[in-house]
């Protein structure tokens, strides 16, 4: 495996040893997203490779709750609107500002956002209508709490069943 930057005119050189190998570029923060392309190359051959980068767009915000104040440490996903992928194309977690940064392709997503971590507030999964992107967005997001639910689980006979799986 060989790690290399790309020069001022998107070209890179690399030595690699005989047989197949992938060939993977990210444009990490670039705008640009990522490709890869298999080449197989025998004892003595060169080769060139032209790897294009489709246009990566941003969705940024800020996410608050219902009084207005900024949220920290909530993870904010951004999910294919039209798919049956089961992972979201880009996560962020925000910032202390509550400010986040997507990076996607051009298409149509859901955005979905829940406490990332444990930050002694909790606001249940949320998600935002479908949204087009074909250029960069902004898009602030509003949390409502969660609710308190209070739950007893007990046996036919009134006593406390401790240990119980609870769902909701």
């Amino acid at each position: 495996d060989s790690e290399v930057t790309t020069d001022t005119d998107g070209s890179f050189a690399a030595f690699v040893t005989p047989g197949l190998c992938v060939v993977s570029a990210f444009g990490h923060g670039s705008g640009w997203g990522a490709a890869d392309q298999q080449v197989e190359l025998a004892v003595g051959e060169t080769a060139q490779v032209r790897l294009v980068l489709p246009r990566r767009y941003k969705i940024t915000g800020v996410v608050r709750d219902t009084g207005g104040n900024p949220v920290a440490d909530v993870g904010v996903w951004a999910w294919p609107a039209d798919s049956s992928v089961t992972y979201p194309i880009a996560t962020a977690g925000t910032r202390t500002d509550g400010s986040y940064l997507l990076e996607v392709p051009a298409g149509t997503y859901v955005l979905r956002s829940a406490n990332h971590v444990n930050t002694g507030h909790w606001f249940p999964p949320q998600e935002v209508g479908r949204i087009e992107i074909d250029a960069d967005r902004a898009l602030d997001l509003v949390l409502d709490p969660g609710r308190a639910l209070t739950v007893q689980v007990q046996g036919e006979d009134g006593s406390p069943v401790v240990g119980a799986m609870v769902q909701v």
